[in-house]
């Protein structure tokens, strides 16, 4: 699976770096993605991120 997103400027701190939390976001979002697609009746919610 792969995914794209454009970085806005309101992903960017002040030094113009992304934020952890919208990296941490799209993580998220593309695992769920990816157990939808192996599970597609099941209900998902993300505990923990290492």
């Amino acid at each position: 699976m792969e995914t794209h997103r454009l970085v806005l400027p309101a992903d960017l701190n002040q030094y113009g770096f992304l934020f952890g939390g919208s990296l941490l976001a799209w993580v998220d979002e593309a695992s769920w993605i990816a157990a939808s697609m192996e599970h597609p009746h099941c209900l998902f919610v993300t505990v923990g991120m290492d």
